[in-house]
């Protein structure tokens, strides 16, 4: 003889709702509440539910790097203004554009802020705003007879060889009125190894753009670069700036006389000492930046480091 089917429990729904989980034996499929607010699947929200508030978003984790890739343009990302040193008599020459992303308890410096902007697609859009931003300020600057120097903006790798990069600097002066001669960009020297790069470039110079060289390693191919495309400056590497005691440095401070001899300007990126500075101008290094001449500063700040 077969088994008797098993009756079903009065009121017991086995059917699984749209969207939820499937009822457990003999557990009744949760049915909205009269007067309740319905959730998501159109079921009654538990009790003490906490509701999805329009607008906010998930936290990135405790860590602000990761949170700054969200955040470009969310209020926080500042410009900052790098004062650009003369290195024969210590006075300040121009200016850096740079980012300052003012986390209230891990200030992001600028160096970090390319980096994560590069690794999260964010470096173009976030270089063009930089640029309109701080060309405007410098602009009124120039105006009033405040700053007469270029003001310079580094790009990374990826905006060098950007299709539009040459359309996005026109736009930028368009908007801003500052004249070509009035930005100085630089370019990594390994980048102009891209013929996007390297023709980016070039159409700056007919510009009237000055242009530059940075993170450069006075190897041949950085030399052959710098002669080849004409560039008015360039950029010593970080990595470099403590060569006094090694045995490079006579080999350094001859291609620094050489490169003076062809017109080029050198500047040297992250003195930090004194003895750097000593040593560099001694070489014939003509401009200099880094933590010995002062933080990254605000317009204001800058504004009062410049006054007479």
């Amino acid at each position: 003889m077969g088994r008797r089917p098993r009756p079903r429990a009065v009121g017991v729904d086995r059917r699984r709702p749209p969207g939820g989980p499937r009822p457990g034996p003999g557990r009744a499929a949760p049915r909205r509440r009269p007067g309740a607010a319905p959730g998501q699947d159109g079921r009654a929200r538990p009790v003490g539910a906490v509701r999805p508030r329009p607008g906010r978003r998930r936290p990135l984790g405790r860590d602000p790097r990761r949170g700054h890739a969200g955040r470009v343009g969310a209020g926080r990302d500042h410009p900052g203004y790098r004062p650009v040193v003369r290195l024969a008599d210590g006075a300040v020459a121009g200016v850096e554009a740079v980012l300052r992303w003012a986390h209230p308890r891990h200030p992001v410096p600028h160096e970090m802020c390319v980096e994560l902007a590069e690794r999260t697609g964010l470096a173009l859009p976030l270089g063009e705003w930089l640029l309109g931003t701080v060309a405007a300020q410098v602009r009124w600057w120039r105006q009033r007879g405040i700053v007469s120097a270029p003001m310079t903006l580094a790009l990374t790798p990826h905006q060098s060889a950007d299709a539009d990069l040459v359309s996005r600097v026109a736009r930028a002066l368009d908007a801003t009125g500052l004249p070509a001669a009035g930005l100085s960009i630089a370019v990594p020297v390994r980048a102009v190894a891209e013929p996007e790069a390297a023709d980016n470039l070039g159409v700056l110079a007919e510009m009237g753009v000055r242009t530059a060289l940075s993170d450069f390693a006075f190897g041949a191919d950085d030399l052959a670069a710098a002669r080849r495309l004409d560039v008015d400056h360039v950029r010593v590497a970080r990595r470099l700036v403590d060569l006094r005691a090694t045995e490079d440095a006579p080999h350094v401070a001859s291609l620094v006389a050489a490169l003076a001899g062809d017109g080029v300007v050198v500047a040297v990126d992250g003195v930090a000492t004194e003895e750097q500075e000593a040593w560099w101008r001694a070489a014939g290094a003509d401009l200099a930046t880094g933590p010995r001449f002062g933080p990254d500063l605000t317009a204001p700040e800058f504004l009062a480091r410049i006054a007479p």
